[in-house]
């Protein structure tokens, strides 16, 4: 279980993703939020892998999650540029497939509930895939 420097490590992640968003303001929102998830699944999975085999599968399905979502995002800018309608360029195959990776990182996390005696970067990361997850499946019911 990580104690100490936790809160180090949750400074440095969110200075992370400050730095990015100053050097390349071209990245979204969402960009970063991936990132910034991402960096956090590492660093659980890195820490507590051993004991909780789940996060580290949940990393796995969340780095094809984070390549279909920034895939998905670039399709909405494109149809955006070209006057075509999002679900023109986003097939139903793949928000199908979003979808499913969604219900798996839910079902190992146990709908993002923390395990006992959790740390805060399991608190941070938890919570930041649960809001992600909810605005995903929002965009993606409103194509």
């Amino acid at each position: 279980m990580i104690q100490q420097g936790e809160e180090v490590l949750l400074q440095v992640s969110n200075r992370e993703g400050l730095v990015a968003r100053e050097k390349n303001n071209i990245k979204s929102e969402l960009q970063l939020s991936i990132m910034q998830i991402g960096h956090l699944l590492r660093l659980l999975c890195k820490h507590h892998g051993g004991q909780h085999p789940e996060i580290v599968m949940a990393e796995s399905r969340f780095s094809i999650l984070a390549e279909e979502i920034l895939l998905m995002d670039h399709k909405e800018k494109c149809a955006d540029v070209s006057h075509r309608r999002p679900e023109v360029l986003i097939m139903k195959e793949e928000a199908q497939f979003i979808k499913s990776l969604l219900r798996d990182i839910r079902k190992l996390t146990n709908n993002y509930t923390l395990p006992s005696g959790a740390c805060k970067i399991y608190e941070e990361g938890y919570a930041r895939m649960k809001v992600l997850d909810a605005k995903v499946v929002s965009r993606l019911s409103s194509l």
